[in-house]
């Protein structure tokens, strides 16, 4: 601001000021008490070519400083994605699930290697995922992505219409599935409970005490077109409000 200062005050003082000159000083009229500033001149311009000039920077710094302004949140964006990996990381133990998180950080850029081995259609739909398994307190099965790209197979292929869907609002987390044993069975409060306490844990709001957490069925959970993997649109969902926790691991012997 102060270049676009300097540049209408030599523009309103050209009279003052003369070619070679490499410095003058002039009363600057917004300043309420009139001080005056000291503006640097470049001696080989003319006066108008000086205010030129300090318009040109002005224009620069100012176009600059919007680029900057965009750029700083596409990276705190970037650091926030990568802060959840790096929970996920820090919680697994499982050799596979960890070269899941591996492979897609190496397709969104953030590792530069190449992932060999990974043959697919172009729909992926010959693609393989392992989402995580628990079983709530009550026996029903609960499947959890652990990427995008599982949230997306998960929710949109594996997950049946009436199956229950769940995640936790506002935070970028895990795609939660609640498989219904059969269509006429209904899940009671604890069950959903649970199911929406593991939405919560899988995701950014890990550490609050309270997260508020969607429940919809999955015929309700639509990508939009174009959408990056992991992104959807709900609708009918119910909010639960739960305190983030694991439940056991299902394992088949």
């Amino acid at each position: 601001e102060s270049l676009k200062i300097k540049g209408e005050l030599l523009t309103g003082n050209l009279s003052q000021i003369k070619k070679g000159q490499a410095e003058v000083k002039l009363s600057n009229f917004y300043d309420s008490q009139g001080q005056e500033v000291s503006i640097v001149l470049d001696p080989e311009l003319s006066p108008i070519e000086n205010a030129r000039q300090y318009f040109r920077r002005y224009r620069k710094l100012s176009k600059a400083k919007t680029i900057i302004k965009q750029r700083l949140t596409q990276e705190q964006n970037r650091a926030e994605e990568l802060e959840v990996y790096r929970k996920q990381a820090e919680s697994l133990t499982d050799y596979a699930d960890l070269l899941g998180v591996r492979d897609e950080l190496a397709q969104k850029g953030y590792l530069k290697i190449e992932i060999l081995g990974k043959k697919r259609d172009k729909e992926g739909k010959k693609e393989n995922i392992a989402p995580r398994r628990y079983l709530t307190s009550t026996g029903w099965t609960v499947l959890v992505g652990r990427t995008d790209r599982e949230n997306d197979i998960l929710t949109l292929r594996l997950a049946g219409p009436d199956d229950l869907w769940f995640h936790a609002q506002g935070s970028p987390g895990s795609h939660v599935v609640l498989r219904r044993k059969d269509r006429k069975s209904e899940p009671d409060k604890t069950t959903l409970v649970e199911s929406a306490a593991l939405a919560a844990y899988w995701s950014k709001a890990r550490g609050a005490e309270t997260v508020p957490v969607s429940c919809t069925l999955a015929k309700y959970v639509r990508k939009p077109r174009g959408a990056k993997p992991g992104t959807v649109i709900i609708s009918r969902e119910k909010t639960l409000f739960v305190k983030p926790r694991l439940l056991p691991i299902y394992r088949t012997y």
